[in-house]
């Protein structure tokens, strides 16, 4: 699926590619499925056509990715004199990656950079964007570039590329399971990705601690008047259950599961000074991102985020102080 992205753009950034030697891709910080998957995907196949490719991420990929070979290779410092071509996957604002604030040459043209994204509240930040909001994966996006590009898709790759995909759907779930994503998955289990592995890890493997924490969380769900469904998460609650912010991954999904809801969201303080919110909804009549983006962040119309300074106090509502 690439709809929406010129055919200029695709040409241009394969362009860049075979011009380029020394190659960093970098996915959005506390990175997840598809991110890690994205930028793995993007590494191998670049590897393969005799570039000297490096991932580069601000944070370590989630437990739940480990199974992916080389997330142990992820760099988390970005060195641009190192580079003439950066490649941002999954990053769905410029400042997703949060290296921006270290290195502001990525984002003064001074540098080649491809944007490659899903996520409706990107600001094509780069050289050359390839950016397709209706693919449900950044690596859906990236299944179709590797062919129009010429790319080899081995078995490690299709695994990487699935990952992606299984992730941003919930497994098949969520209503972006379109019969594009589903033809795709197709092709990728031909190419040998392994579908029983990646179930396996992204969604039925939980530590008690993990369970500890969404057990906490859900047992202070909340629905106020206006049909919005609410819980929080503290410091405490992860001292309590001797949990981090990582085992977090999944409990919105189970709020959003709550009948006859506008919307969800999960308040997480995030051990930085600041509270994660995570929002999602089934309805097609309420856009988060547009919530999203008062607050700074962005996604999807029926999943997004953002993040702000503060910390999370207990009234009659969790309030952010």
């Amino acid at each position: 699926m690439l709809t929406s992205v010129p055919e200029h753009d695709i040409t241009v950034g394969l362009k860049l590619i075979n011009e380029a030697t020394r190659i960093a891709v970098i996915p959005h910080r506390s990175p997840d499925g598809d991110a890690v998957g994205s930028a793995l995907a993007m590494k191998f196949v670049l590897k393969n056509a005799g570039k000297n490719v490096d991932t580069v991420c601000v944070d370590p990929p989630p437990q739940n990715t480990k199974f992916l070979p080389e997330t142990n290779q992820f760099i988390n410092e970005l060195k641009t004199d190192n580079y003439d071509l950066l490649i941002f996957v999954d990053c769905g604002a410029s400042y997703m990656s949060k290296f921006h604030e270290t290195n502001p040459e990525i984002l003064d043209g001074s540098i080649n950079t491809i944007n490659i994204d899903h996520h409706e509240s990107n600001d094509f930040f780069s050289t050359v964007n390839i950016v397709e909001p209706k693919a449900a994966s950044t690596t859906q996006i990236l299944f179709r570039l590797f062919q129009k590009w010429g790319f080899e898709i081995n078995k490690q790759t299709a695994t990487c590329l699935m990952t992606g995909l299984y992730f941003d759907t919930g497994s098949f779930r969520h209503n972006n399971t379109t019969p594009e994503v589903m033809k795709i998955s197709g092709e990728l289990l031909k190419l040998g990705a392994d579908i029983k592995t990646i179930s396996k890890y992204l969604f039925k493997k939980n530590s008690i601690n993990k369970l500890k924490l969404w057990g906490s969380a859900l047992s202070k769900i909340r629905k106020n008047h206006k049909e919005i469904v609410t819980s929080a998460v503290t410091q405490e609650d992860y001292e309590n259950c001797q949990a981090d912010t990582k085992d977090l991954e999944g409990v919105v999904d189970y709020l959003n599961a709550i009948p006859n809801s506008k919307f969800c969201i999960l308040l997480a303080e995030d051990l930085k000074g600041g509270v994660k919110a995570s929002m999602r909804t089934q309805s097609e009549n309420v856009d988060l991102s547009k919530i999203a983006e008062v607050f700074g962040g962005g996604g999807h119309k029926m999943a997004s985020g953002f993040r702000i300074d503060g910390e999370i106090k207990e009234e009659k509502h969790w309030t952010i102080q």
